[in-house]
């Protein structure tokens, strides 16, 4: 048979043709989930204290809020962690995001997440409101968080556990590929539950947050450093905890989260901090300059002078001599908050977040009867909406009506209390012009009543750690061959005195002023074991039951050290029973309407009998022989794990450049599963519909567009040939 070769090449164009217009018919999205249209969010870096926007070198000072929005009935109300941020509540979330754009914050805090589930929708929504997102990679459930009882599982190394690990990485692999992701932190006051019953000091467990976070930031950096398409993750998001505020007695906890024990590893360190301080109660206060509490810690930060940003991560006392604005007596005023974002604040303080967007019904009525009970006959002083004071009230709004649950027939609508105008004027005119510039500073001296890290033979660091080899290969193989210059660090010690006895600087920065935006040799830390911050009366070794119940509201003296009647205004490390934190270690929404009314209040639902097994596929699909239809299942957590990132070595490279999951996730080369289930990418067949479920699906669009084409490419030419 003859071939007329302008026939045939005519032929092969126009079926080529007809293949991509039958794809396009076919196969319209195939933009990646997290490429969110729209977005106002550029990812945030760290320069010295603050946050900057990546894209314009602009100082962004942090206007945030706490968001969990806990209904006020039902089964969801009883959890601290269930996963309000996925597509099944997108009614709700969306609604509470036009409200915190017209509130005018620019970030909010939430306290734990699914990390299997998707949140694309909800993560794209903030970005397009120009929200930014600080993210607790902690959750409420077993081994999902630092142990906290003295003599229980709070002492190092037990307290921190494999399974924390694993659930830590989960969380960063899960979420770094947003942009408004700006920070994830590793923990939340986990040293005030280290509680011995006795009032002894909360700090037992300390050296276990601190390993976490220095594990956490080193999977993300070395993770993060490939070059190109190679890097399994796509950015380092900056990782740093939150601490209480205990009068300054945990102040030698927040410098030992800053030090570094072995001076040599980097990742030793906090790259930002953040304090729940309640300081500013006075009701009396009538400007910035008449506040209390907080004068205080501005002079012991400014003291300490540490090298990276420290923000408030929950701020907004209610107590009684607050005004009463339309029939609600305790309206906050907010003076304290305008403080935060004047010149003198913000040569410390990155900003913060209040607490809270809204009143979380549950948890308040269980401390109304708790005191009422002790001291009033039973009878509660307050009830919702919370017209009279509530002390344990902390939102900025209400949710409507009193029995409402999100997504029920009694669909919940938020009403706002008479205080959040005034929030709304402060966060207008906070616009943080005119800051002053940076002044040098140094990675403090460890307190010499913590041990360093080497001291402990910790489980974490047993075996190989093929996920962090993995990571470590393609450094090792995308490594530059030249060295970028490094920036010369600061190295004028902050409370060092110059020989002469004058100051050396000529610049004068109580006075100097400056724009937004600095350059990137700003301000960086030197590592400064020799100089210690002169803050030599704030750190006494004990501190009392009734110390913290008076300067932070977490935790009441009535306490029993088992029982919690009462709960934190933040999402606690409580433990729950029996999740495996490799599959979802938050609550399910879907929760069996059949729970006990009666369930205590700190143990509540886990995953129920129906959770789908292929969100992690190295758990069993059976439940415990004790499940039931009224009764969460119970899956192992101990349960061998063979991670699929060993073999990735075995994996043919030219077999996987164009596999769908590799190329929606911009990697390349022989990129693997990891243990926990998360697709990362080509160790499985082109189109292996049990393994791509729908979320994963959206995300693999562009890959499986290559595939097609090639597919419909061999289809044309032999029907060109024909």
């Amino acid at each position: 048979m003859t071939i007329d070769k302008k026939s045939y090449l005519k032929s092969l164009t126009s079926n080529l043709l007809i293949a991509c217009l039958l794809f396009l018919a076919f196969d319209v999205e195939t933009i990646s989930a997290f490429d969110c249209p729209g977005s106002k969010t550029p990812p945030l870096v760290v320069k010295g204290k603050r946050f900057y926007d990546s894209s314009t070198n602009e100082y962004v000072p942090i206007k945030g809020i706490a968001y969990y929005p806990r209904p006020n009935d039902g089964p969801l109300s009883k959890g601290n962690s269930v996963d309000f941020y996925t597509d099944e509540f997108s009614a709700r979330w969306r609604a509470d995001i036009a409200s915190l754009r017209e509130l005018g914050v620019n970030a909010v805090r939430l306290y734990a997440v699914d990390p299997s589930a998707n949140h694309d929708a909800f993560m794209c929504a903030l970005q397009e409101a120009g929200i930014y997102v600080m993210l607790g990679l902690l959750a409420d459930c077993e081994d999902c968080a630092i142990g906290a009882w003295v003599g229980v599982d709070a002492e190092p190394p037990l307290c921190y556990t494999s399974t924390l690990k694993d659930r830590g990485r989960f969380v960063i692999r899960s979420f770094s590929k947003y942009d408004n992701l700006m920070a994830f932190s590793a923990g939340n006051e986990v040293s005030i539950y280290a509680d011995d019953g006795m009032g002894g000091p909360r700090e037992a467990n300390v050296p276990c947050q601190k390993k976490f976070l220095r594990d956490m930031r080193e999977y993300a950096s070395r993770c993060a450093t490939g070059m190109g398409v190679n890097a399994v993750l796509p950015r380092a998001v900056p990782i740093g905890l939150v601490n209480w505020d205990g009068n300054m007695q945990s102040f030698d906890q927040h410098t030992y989260y800053y030090c570094r024990t072995d001076p040599n590893d980097v990742f030793e360190n906090a790259e930002w901090f953040a304090l729940n301080s309640y300081r500013q109660c006075d009701g009396s206060a009538t400007s910035p300059d008449t506040i209390v509490g907080w004068p205080e810690l501005l002079a012991a930060f400014k003291a300490a002078n540490f090298p990276g940003p420290v923000v408030f991560g929950e701020y907004g006392c209610r107590e009684q001599g607050f005004p009463t604005i339309d029939g609600f007596e305790t309206q906050r005023t907010w003076y304290q908050a305008e403080a935060l974002y004047t010149p003198t604040y913000s040569d410390v303080f990155a900003g913060g977040f209040v607490y809270e967007y809204s009143a979380e019904k549950d948890v308040i009525d269980i401390n109304l009867q708790f005191m009422a009970d002790r001291f009033n006959n039973g009878v509660p002083e307050s009830e919702w909406p919370y017209e009279k004071f509530a002390k344990h009230n902390y939102g900025l709004g209400y949710y409507s009506p009193s029995d409402c649950q999100h997504g029920d027939v009694t669909n919940c609508v938020y009403k706002k209390y008479p205080e959040w105008d005034g929030l709304v004027e402060v966060f207008a005119k906070s616009d943080a012009q005119n800051v002053r510039a940076q002044s040098p500073s140094s990675i403090p001296p460890c307190p010499e009543r913590f041990q360093p890290l080497s001291a402990y033979d910790w489980p974490t660091d047993e075996g190989d750690d093929p996920e962090l080899n993995y990571c470590l290969d393609i450094e090792s193989t995308d490594a530059p061959t030249t060295e970028t210059a490094p920036v010369t660090p600061a190295t004028r010690a902050p409370t060092a005195a110059p020989a002469d006895g004058k100051d050396t600087a000529t610049t004068d920065v109580s006075t100097t002023l400056i724009s937004t935006s600095e350059s990137d040799t700003t301000v960086f830390a030197t590592l400064s074991p020799t100089v210690t911050p002169t803050v030599t009366t704030f750190v006494p070794t004990s501190l009392t039951k009734q110390d913290i119940a008076t300067l932070s509201p977490t935790l009441q003296p009535t306490l029993s050290p088992t029982v919690s009647p009462t709960f934190s205004p933040t999402k606690s490390p409580i433990v729950l029973p029996t999740v495996s934190p490799t599959v979802s270690p938050t609550l399910s929404p879907n929760l069996s309407s059949t729970v006990s009314p009666t369930m205590s209040p700190t143990l509540y639902p886990t995953m129920p009998p129906n959770f789908p097994p292929t969100l992690s596929p190295t758990v069993s699909d059976s439940t415990s022989p004790t499940s039931s239809h009224t009764a969460p299942s119970t899956l192992s957590a101990s349960s061998p794990t063979p991670s699929p990132t060993a073999e990735a070595t075995e994996i043919d490279t030219a077999k996987c450049s164009l596999h769908p999951k590799c190329y929606a996730l911009n990697l390349g080369g022989d990129c693997c599963p990891t243990s926990d289930g998360v697709r990362l990418g080509c160790c499985d067949n082109f189109l292996d519909e049990e393994e791509i479920d729908e979320s994963e699906s959206k995300s693999s669009a562009r890959g499986v567009f290559y595939y097609r084409i090639l597919v419909l490419s061999a289809l044309s030419t032999v029907l060109g040939f024909w």
